[in-house]
């Protein structure tokens, strides 16, 4: 089973906002704006609480609002890191990844900056914490602490006095917290710490690449590049976020048929098998022996499962299979699960530099448009077989009247005249489905330098492993990076589909045991 890891993710965790009424967005123009602070490099890690070889980080002094900048200020944590021994003067190319959420920090980007740094020296990482973010800031309540009913994550019922508490804290200052303001410290960091002659790419995943659309609409010459993951196009909203992922879920399972190990024990109708096996489930047709074992925690974890993309996705039809047989050794597999396998998005809601706070401000100011209301929104979760539940808490969040900041004009436009652009996207993507994306592609000038790469059975990440045995995305990417412009090196036809037979490895963290699917006998 290939990695688990989950990049750039587009998940809603439960959050708050807090205050009341319309907070205002400035008025911004297409340049830098002055400013005039020292960036003081101190020695660090490349991993957030040590190790992964030496690194360099500054807090740096910024205006909490662009507009007025003498007004207020805040600090904006930056981490740079190159290969052994390389002054990050002297790298050839400068690449600053954006992290998703929204509300992701820097640190989802350490990962990819080590496997890029271990095999070329002529790069330096900048990797940027959002403000309100991480260290930049990071806007919370006292309801995120390890021993409240949710843990890290802020539950119902922690929602009001978690919202009182931003309220107090930040007032009409939460303004100072969008996507425009955090892509006006982003197009100032570039500029302040690009040496001539350095090429800059600007890389952004999930709603990392709604936070680089912004940075080249605020300062379209400050790249040389720049790149998306999982994209978010102009008119994106979460309202329509749990539907995407029960259509793509529907998609996934049909590729069932076309696999003789998965069409031999769903059948003809896979998605049909696989929901009257959840409902065996809940009545107690198939008794597994442990309570946490619930539709619900099964909802999420497919919906997990599609997210990430790759090999593991295997698990949902076999799960459903074994829920749907019930035999003696289904049970026992089905509590081994219950019993070790953790939330694939587990790592995400724990981590302590991840905002939701911060998450559902961005969300609610320009990434909502005319969503279901809370009972609607809680009949579809009910009714899904993959919901993650972020549509409903969204509506929620508005139904709370939770603050917002005014929407952006520039988050329905689609960008003009810019630096040569890459646009990755997975076909079975749930969270940032691909059919937008081509339509966003429609809506901008026909330019020789602006590619898509189709990740065909691709879910929201990088997974894209091909015959050849390297990964087609990552290779396509770096060749942009370096080339900007430049034809990609065409790998998507190499790229192997996804794998619903399953293997040894997946069934081992699965079940257990050897068998993913269970022997025939006592079918």
């Amino acid at each position: 089973m290939r990695s688990l890891f989950i990049a750039a993710l587009s998940f809603v965790a439960a959050g708050c906002v807090g205050g009341g009424g319309l907070l205002v967005e400035p008025e911004l123009g297409p340049e830098v704006p002055p400013w005039s602070v020292p960036v003081e490099w101190e020695a660090c890690t490349l991993f957030t609480g040590g190790g992964g070889g030496p690194a360099e980080c500054a807090n740096v002094r910024m205006p909490l609002d662009w507009a007025e900048p003498t007004e207020a200020q805040i600090s904006v944590f930056v981490k740079r890191v190159t290969g052994s021994g390389v002054d990050p003067d002297d790298a050839e190319f400068a690449v600053w990844p954006l992290s998703g959420g929204p509300g992701g920090a820097g640190n989802m980007q350490e990962s990819l900056a080590e496997l890029f740094l271990s095999n070329d020296d002529s790069l330096v990482f900048y990797l940027l914490d959002h403000r309100g973010t991480g260290r930049s800031m990071r806007l919370g309540c006292a309801a995120e602490g390890s021993d409240t009913p949710g843990g890290r994550t802020i539950t119902v019922d922690e929602l009001a006095q978690c919202g009182e508490e931003v309220r107090e804290r930040w007032d009409d200052d939460l303004s100072g917290f969008t996507t425009t303001q955090a892509a006006i410290d982003l197009a100032w960091l570039i500029d302040t710490t690009r040496p001539e002659g350095q090429s800059v790419h600007i890389h952004g995943g999930s709603y990392g690449t709604r936070w680089m659309q912004r940075t080249l609409q605020v300062a379209p010459n400050i790249a040389d590049g720049a790149s998306g993951l999982g994209v978010v196009p102009p008119g994106f909203s979460f309202a329509d976020y749990d539907a995407s992922y029960e259509a793509v879920g529907a998609a996934y399972m049909d590729l069932c048929i076309d696999d003789i190990d998965c069409v031999a024990r769903l059948g003809g109708d896979p998605l049909a098998t696989m929901r009257e096996a959840l409902g065996n489930l809940q009545t107690g047709a198939c008794p597994v022996g442990d309570d946490s074992l619930t539709r619900e925690r099964l909802r999420s974890f497919f919906g997990a499962l599609l997210l990430a993309g790759g090999d593991a996705r295997v698990a949902i039809p076999a799960v459903a299979h074994r829920l749907d047989r019930c035999n003696g050794d289904d049970r026992e597999a089905l509590r081994w699960f219950a019993e070790n396998v953790a939330d694939p998005l587990e790592g995400l809601r724990n981590d302590p530099m991840y905002s939701q706070v911060l998450g559902n401000l961005v969300i609610l100011s320009e990434l909502w448009d005319d969503g279901p209301s809370v009972d609607d929104a809680l009949d579809l979760h009910r009714q899904g077989l993959f919901s993650l539940g972020s549509t409903l808490r969204v509506a929620q969040l508005e139904e709370a009247d939770w603050p917002r900041a005014a929407r952006d004009p520039r988050a329905d436009e689609a960008l003009v005249e810019t630096t040569p652009l890459l646009w990755i996207n997975g076909s079975l993507d749930p969270a940032t489905p691909l059919e937008p994306v081509i339509d966003m592609l429609d809506d901008m000038p026909d330019r020789a330098e602006e590619h898509l790469l189709v990740i065909p059975g691709g879910g929201h990440g990088w997974d894209s492993p091909t015959i050849e045995g390297y990964d087609c995305a990552r290779t396509a990417w770096w060749n942009f990076v370096r080339e900007p412009g430049s034809t990609l090196f065409a790998c998507d036809a190499q790229i192997l589909p996804p794998d619903l037979s399953g293997d040894t490895t997946t069934a081992q963290w699965l079940f257990g045991r050897d068998d993913l699917w269970g022997s025939y006998q006592g079918d």
